[in-house]
């Protein structure tokens, strides 16, 4: 009796130890699918993120509003008849150290333009100004590419 608990007892381990071996390597797969998931869903996958997780590149919805504001300026240099300040349309909107130092820097951007346009334009109108205080960034985003839309609609009806 005691030989049969011995196999028992071995079988039983061997048995757990094939179980723990199969669920080590099971858990490796979901870990290996979870970061895919989340470096699809994440903008700091290893192609944007630094040694210690570090974000090296911005959110894609600036990179989108900075390629916005500067098709709208080629749109302004070629299809208008309007002399603008060659500066402001020449000069790249720089990517700023952070997403927050970014955003202001398309902010003063946007602003820059719409000043531009109401000097050289007597017929375009700026958008009322938003006092509001916008509580995160992607409603900040929002209003910013608003504002890009308002100016692409008014360019197009020169």
């Amino acid at each position: 009796m005691k030989k049969e608990i011995k196999k028992i007892t071995l079988l039983f381990l061997l048995g757990s130890f094939g179980l723990f071996a199969q669920q080590k390597d099971c858990s490796q797969k979901i870990t290996a699918l979870a970061k895919k998931h989340t470096c699809e869903k994440s903008s700091c996958c290893a192609t944007s993120c630094g040694p210690t997780g570090t974000k090296v590149s911005e959110a894609k919805v600036i990179t989108v509003l900075r390629d916005k504001i500067l098709t709208l300026k080629n749109e302004l240099k070629s299809k208008t008849s309007y002399s603008f300040n060659s500066d402001l349309m020449s000069k790249s909107v720089p990517v700023g150290e952070n997403d927050e130092n970014s955003i202001v820097l398309l902010e003063e951007e946007i602003k820059a333009l719409e000043n531009e346009l109401s000097l050289k334009i007597t017929t375009f109108n700026l958008l009322p100004a938003n006092k509001e205080k916008f509580d995160n960034k992607a409603k900040l985003i929002a209003y910013l590419d608003t504002r890009v839309e308002h100016i692409k609609e008014q360019v197009s009806n020169l």
